[in-house]
């Protein structure tokens, strides 16, 4: 019988699936409109980052949904794989004694992913600001220059917030995953020592 009641809300792959959907439709559609026009290299940049941060998603939404795969590939492996720096495990793979989730231990890969998360997030923030302010000359503007549309700013925007976001809730959950490991874990243990 499980442990838990009930499945828990998984709200880091979910805000993940979500960002990926909607990036893919909205980037598609700011390059039809934007790629001819405007050859900044800040806008092109900005869209390149956009399209990574699809990328990494794109992966970490897979690894989540092969994780369990794993842990039964694991399983046959001929000898377990653990890396520790310190005595503190950044890597266990097939090791029946090791508490970890997966490929990584699991407070190491929290915060190595809400770090890249982070990462992404700055980058298309920089470029965001610095594309903001490139302007094409246009005859039929109202002040004589075309700028990149807000619409296109709302969408790395939107990929801003949402990284940001998840970097967020992982640095949250590897918070939980650390204070488990140092109160609630150790309580009822006494040590003589």
């Amino acid at each position: 019988m499980a442990s838990e009641l009930a499945p828990r809300l998984q709200l880091v792959p979910i805000l993940r699936t979500v960002l990926l959907v909607f990036s893919v439709f909205a980037l598609l559609n700011g390059h039809s409109y934007i790629g001819p026009f405007y050859q900044f290299t800040d806008v092109r940049a900005a869209f390149a980052v956009c399209w990574a941060a699809v990328a990494w998603n794109a992966v970490c939404v897979v690894a989540v949904a092969v994780h369990p795969h794993l842990q039964r590939l694991a399983d046959g492996l001929p000898f377990p794989v653990k890396v520790t720096v310190r005595g503190r495990t950044l890597l266990s793979y097939g090791d029946p004694d090791e508490s970890g989730d997966g490929l990584f231990a699991p407070l190491t890969a929290k915060l190595g992913l809400a770090f890249l998360d982070v990462l992404l997030a700055t980058l298309v923030l920089v470029f965001m600001l610095a594309a903001r302010e490139k302007a094409l000359d246009c005859l039929l503007c109202v002040d004589g220059k075309m700028y990149v549309p807000e619409w296109t700013r709302n969408i790395w925007l939107t990929v801003l917030i949402f990284e940001y976001a998840l970097a967020l809730f992982q640095t949250l959950e590897g918070a939980s995953i650390w204070y488990k490991q140092r109160y609630i874990n150790k309580r009822g243990h006494i040590s003589l020592a």
